[in-house]
Formats: structure tokens, sequence, C-alpha cells
């Protein structure tokens, strides 16, 4: 298997390997969050006086290049497509937020300039989910969040992504896929991978799962 060299090589090389580097997707999650730069990143251009314009944007390309390399590695066809699907319904972009749709989101907040870019960091830097690395500790509803192989311990959810399930298109990108299951209806979610588990799974309209290696027994139209 190919190993990806980061740094040496320009970012459609790099693409060009991911293509045959295909992973577990919870692998793919984990070693995305291992390689997250964009601290080092941005207080590098801060030590150099780069000009907050400019962050915003170097930090923005780093990260949608990030996302870009880790949706190109998804080893099932299908997960990619349906994530694909659901960044165009949400941000008419294939791999994420654009910088003028995360800029214009922040004026419509009513922010300035100013506070217009450093959202676009903050996008980028997603302290929400790194910050857990250096203190050390979680609460248990953001470790789930953080982490959904410790939610599939819990044998109620295991027992959930065990069944044998057959589901049928919704048409609605960002919950694309539906199935009754007994009396209860359930959903598929996509998220906004890879900073998030790739699916979520709602029972009766209540998250009750993140994952993201879709089960083997549950079959997609």
């Amino acid at each position: 298997m190919p190993v990806i060299v980061r740094g040496t090589l320009t970012h459609r090389e790099l693409l060009a390997l991911a293509s045959k580097d295909k992973r577990r997707t919870s692998w793919i999650r984990k070693d995305y969050f291992k390689h997250h730069s964009g601290h080092s990143l941005n207080n590098g251009m801060i030590q150099y006086g780069t000009a907050l314009a400019e962050r915003a944007r170097q930090l923005w390309k780093s990260q949608h290049d990030a996302v870009e390399l880790a949706i190109a590695r998804l080893k099932d066809d299908t997960d990619a497509a349906l994530l694909r699907s659901r960044n165009l319904e949400k941000y008419g972009d294939p791999v994420g937020p654009p910088f003028e749709w995360l800029k214009d989101s922040a004026r419509d907040k009513g922010l300035t300039e100013r506070g217009q870019f450093e959202a676009v960091i903050q996008w980028a830097l997603r302290p929400d989910l790194y910050e857990y690395k250096s203190t050390g500790s979680l609460d248990r509803a953001r470790l789930m969040r953080l982490q959904p192989e410790a939610k599939i311990l819990d044998r109620a959810i295991a027992k959930r992504l065990s069944k044998s399930v057959s589901w049928a298109s919704t048409g609605n990108p960002k919950d694309p896929l539906m199935a009754k299951v007994g009396p209860k209806t359930w959903v598929i979610q996509i998220n906004d991978f890879p900073d998030e588990p790739l699916y979520s799974l709602i029972e009766d309209g209540r998250p009750v799962a993140a994952f993201d290696d879709w089960p083997k027994s549950w079959n997609r139209p």
C-alpha cells in the first residue's frame, strides 16, 4: 500500500496516491486527526506577520485540501458519492464550504469584515475538536462525538448496527436513506466528514449512533 508523504508532493499528486490508498473509514479519520497541522501553520504566519485576510485564505486552503484528501481515500465509492452529494447540496462544493461561503455566513450573522476572516480561521482550526488533545479529558457526550468507535461499544448501538436492514433512497442529499425497522423509522444523516463521523443514525427523529464504516448487514439501494 503506497505511503502518502506530506509536504513533498503537489496536492494533485497526493490525490492520485490517495485514490489508491483505500482504508477503513474510521482509520482515515484517525489519520486525518493525527496529521491536522492547522495550528502550527497559523502560529507560523502570526510570527511572520501575515495579514489576517491572507492568513484566513491560507488556512482555509490547507483545511480544504486535507478534507479533499480524506474523501479521496474513502474505500467505498458509495460513501464518497453520498458525501459529495451532501456537500454540494449544503455548500455548493463537493469537498466542503468554499472560502466565500464561510465569509458570507459570518457576514449574515452581523460580523465585521475582520470578524468574517476570523470566522474562516476558526473553521479551519476547529478548536472545539482539537483542544481535547491538550486537556487530556472529555465529557462523555464529546467523547462519543469525536470517537464514534467508543460509542459502538454500547451494546444497544452495536445491536442496531448488526441488524439486517434494507434501505431506500429519500432523494434528500443530507438525509439520503430511510428504512422501517419494526415500528421505528430509521434515517441516515451525512455529517461533516472527516471532522465528524461520516454517518449518524436517526431513530424516530432522535440521533442514536454516529459511525464511519457502513455495516455489512445493511443493504443500500
